[in-house]
């Protein structure tokens, strides 16, 4: 059995809690990463009003979404 445990993915699970069914969520240092490596993904992300508190965590994150109704994200899900 393999286990993943520690703060990263406590703070991701905490983050795709947040996403829209079907949707794809981003932290500003994945959407910095998306901008360089799938422009056209990232440019379909668009940051929520607020930087949000994630439980066991002191500091905001900001999150980007891109709706499924996106057609990147349309086609990422038919894949999935």
């Amino acid at each position: 059995t393999l286990s993943f445990i520690g703060p990263c993915v406590n703070r991701a699970a905490r983050i795709m809690k947040r996403s829209p069914p079907g949707g794809i969520i981003a932290t500003d240092a994945i959407l910095e990463s998306a901008e360089i490596t799938d422009p056209d993904l990232a440019g379909q992300c668009k940051p929520r009003p607020e930087a949000v508190s994630l439980k066991g965590f002191d500091d905001l994150t900001r999150l980007h979404v891109a709706a499924a109704s996106t057609p990147i994200c349309e086609m990422e899900c038919l894949h999935a």
